[in-house]
């Protein structure tokens, strides 16, 4: 069993959570009928809203989670070197601060 779990653990975290998440979804949208009545305008419109909503909080979340990186390492004695979210980098370079882009695959962001 514990060798189950060392294996698996995360995923089952992960499917708890989705589901979790899945019925939190379903009582939102149970108890807010309005978002799914009227033209099928409004209702596309109100997905996409939504959509853009949740495009928006995955982003900040990105942004506060690298951040919480920059700082702990900074109050651990770390030196900022740089601080990415997509493929927007904040760079320190000859002591001062730059704007690039850079994307690499696999990750929302990255704080060294």
């Amino acid at each position: 069993m514990k060798n189950f779990l060392d294996k698996h653990f995360a995923t089952i975290v992960m499917m708890i959570s989705g589901v979790i998440r899945g019925i939190a979804v379903g009582m939102f949208l149970v108890e807010n009928p309005e978002l799914f009545s009227g033209t099928l305008e409004d209702i596309f419109l109100n997905i996409f809203f939504m959509y853009m909503i949740l495009v928006l909080v995955i982003y900040l979340h990105t942004i506060l989670h690298e951040f919480g990186h920059m700082i702990f390492g900074l109050l651990t004695g770390y030196e900022f070197v740089s601080f990415r979210v997509g493929n927007l980098l904040l760079i320190k370079k000859d002591n001062k601060l730059q704007f690039k882009k850079y994307s690499l695959m696999g990750t929302g962001g990255q704080c060294l």
